[in-house]
């Protein structure tokens, strides 16, 4: 887990963000506990290590997570050697289709 910036707030220190590595595997441990301690799921982002997944288990993978933590903040990307440079736009684009949400979804 990586936490991102810390904002000032009323003088106390609060956690902007959270990156969870193998976001799938780790997000039913720390969504609960991350809440309790004031980051929502909007401020939990999901990572992924690709290894040698296509971009379509990319967008699955995500789609996962969107289904079952509705609002989670974003996802992101490492080994990206796996993919390469030249399809670093597919890949992100497989981040973004895995998260978006249909009109119904985000009206809920």
């Amino acid at each position: 887990m990586q936490r991102g910036q810390q904002t000032q707030s009323s003088g106390a220190p609060t956690i902007a963000w959270v990156n969870l590595q193998n976001a799938s595997g780790t997000l039913p441990e720390f969504v609960t506990q991350l809440d309790g301690v004031g980051v929502g799921l909007g401020g939990v982002v999901g990572g992924l290590q690709v290894n040698s997944m296509t971009v379509d288990e990319v967008t699955g993978y995500f789609q996962d997570i969107a289904s079952s933590y509705p609002g989670i903040g974003g996802g992101w990307l490492w080994d990206l050697e796996t993919f390469g440079l030249s399809n670093t736009v597919a890949y992100a684009a497989a981040v973004v289709a895995g998260l978006a949400q249909t009109g119904s979804e985000r009206a809920a």
